[in-house]
């Protein structure tokens, strides 16, 4: 049975068959079929697309890369790993040095960084910091105007919250483990504004 373009025949799991992977030829050597051993079969394809690319980069080939001193393999993943990390790549960069180190551990070739190279190869990409807003005075008293009413206790539990997260500075999760026996003795006994509380790390249960 035909395909729909041209004389290509329907494959097992698609429209047409696969042809040869771009990397076939890197599986002549017994090096890197070493290495495409190592991987899942699940994996191994683009892990051996990531090892091509490697070699594309330093324009070597698998046995020329081994045939080199330490100093200048580590060239030649600094050369792969910043030049996708320049590219805005930094996973592509932490993919090319993994596999390429793998590659060479398998064939008897270790090379090791220290951590302060591993720490400029490898970057990660700059998380994304959202557009904040610092609400004023005027807003938080609004906010907690807002809470839904579903019961007085309900709404004042709201309101409290609502206040003492923007006044205590503390997290939610923090502020709703608070008992008032915490601070009980604070809030009558030496009334002053702000409140002092003191956190530690471990509060043993029932103080």
């Amino acid at each position: 049975m035909k395909g729909r373009i041209g004389n290509q025949e329907h494959g097992k799991h698609g429209w047409f068959q696969h042809g040869e992977r771009s990397y076939a030829p890197l599986l002549k050597s017994e090096a890197v079929q070493l290495l495409a051993k190592s991987y899942s079969v699940s994996n191994r394809a683009s892990k051996l697309y990531q090892f091509q690319h490697f070699l594309e980069i330093n324009q070597m080939g698998s046995e020329e890369i081994l045939s080199l001193p330490e100093e200048e393999i580590k060239k030649c993943i600094r050369r792969a790993v910043l030049t996708k990390n320049e590219e805005g790549h930094y996973v592509a960069g932490r993919n090319l040095f993994y596999v390429a180190r793998r590659f060479l551990e398998l064939n008897g070739r270790e090379v090791h960084f220290n951590r302060t190279e591993k720490k400029v190869l490898l970057k990660r990409k700059p998380k994304k910091i959202a557009k904040q807003h610092i609400p004023s005075r005027e807003e938080i008293y609004r906010m907690a105007d807002a809470m839904p009413n579903k019961g007085a206790r309900q709404h004042a539990r709201g309101n409290a919250i609502t206040l003492c997260l923007w006044q205590s500075g503390v997290r939610a999760s923090c502020l709703c483990s608070w008992l008032y026996g915490m601070f009980k003795d604070k809030l009558w006994s030496q009334p002053k504004i702000p409140v002092p509380i003191k956190v530690v790390a471990y509060r043993p249960p029932g103080v």
